[in-house]
C-alpha cells in the first residue's frame, strides 16, 4: 500500500461528488479565492492506494488523456470539455469506478500543467483535515 499526500480548497469536509485534489499546496491555495471553484478552506489528506486504484493519464495533450479517458470509461465525450472537467461529471466516475479504479491522475488546466488527483467518490471517502 502506497500514500500520498493532496491537498485541496473547499467549504465543506463532506465529499459529494467527484472531487479534485491537488499534490502541491500552493496549487491547492491558488482555489481559496476562485468563484466557481475550490472554497475559502484549505485542506489536506494523506490517502492509501494501490498502483491499480489509480488511472494515471497524465499526458501534456489533454485530448490524448481525454481521449484515455473516454477509452477506459467506454461514455461517450460531448465535445468542448477539458479532461479535467470531463472526469468530473458523475456518470464518468461511476464508469471508472466500475472498473476498479478509485483515482484519476492528470495534468490539470489551471494551474495549466499541475498535476491532479481526482478522487471518484466510491463511498470511502478521504479524512480531510483543515490547515
Amino acid at each position: 500500500m502506497k500514500t500520498k499526500t493532496l491537498f485541496r480548497a473547499g467549504t465543506t469536509d463532506i465529499l459529494t461528488g467527484p472531487t479534485a485534489f491537488a499534490t502541491k499546496r500552493s496549487v491547492a491555495k491558488e482555489y481559496l479565492d476562485n468563484p466557481g471553484f475550490g472554497g475559502g478552506i484549505l485542506y489536506k489528506t494523506i490517502v492509501e492506494y494501490e498502483d491499480d486504484q489509480v488511472l494515471d493519464v497524465r499526458d501534456e495533450s489533454d485530448s490524448r488523456q481525454l481521449n484515455m479517458l473516454v477509452l477506459v470509461s467506454g461514455k461517450r465525450h460531448p465535445g468542448a470539455m477539458p479532461a479535467d472537467s470531463f472526469v468530473m461529471q458523475d456518470r464518468i466516475a461511476a464508469s471508472l469506478v466500475e472498473h476498479g479504479f478509485r483515482w484519476v491522475r492528470l495534468l490539470d488546466t489551471f494551474p495549466k500543467g499541475s498535476e491532479t488527483w481526482v478522487y471518484l467518490y466510491d463511498g470511502e471517502d478521504p479524512d480531510l483535515e483543515e490547515i
